[in-house]
């Protein structure tokens, strides 16, 4: 048997905060650098959350229109990404 390995050390300001504010129900999946699932929740109008994960950060974003999003305290224009109401973003 191995010994289990200790966490991976997260330099000071490595981490990223990314900020949902909910105008309608949607579900979010957040997956961060080593594409582990750190988030994943259905949400219901008038709920906000904030998620703090290691970049490059991969989000989906279930209902788009109905979601606004921050990144690092900037606003993220999520209807760049969207298609048929589904946002798929990478964000370093």
């Amino acid at each position: 048997a191995t010994a289990p390995q200790p966490p991976e050390r997260v330099a000071t300001g490595e981490a990223r905060e990314v900020r949902f504010v909910f105008d309608e129900e949607s579900w979010v999946e957040v997956r961060d650098r080593n594409d582990q699932v750190i988030f994943y929740q259905l949400n219901a109008p008038g709920t906000a959350r904030r998620v703090t994960g290691l970049p490059p950060l991969t989000i989906v974003v279930g209902y788009a229109p109905g979601v606004r999003m921050t990144y690092a305290g900037q606003p993220i224009d999520l209807a760049r990404y969207t298609k048929t109401d589904v946002a798929r973003l990478t964000l370093e």
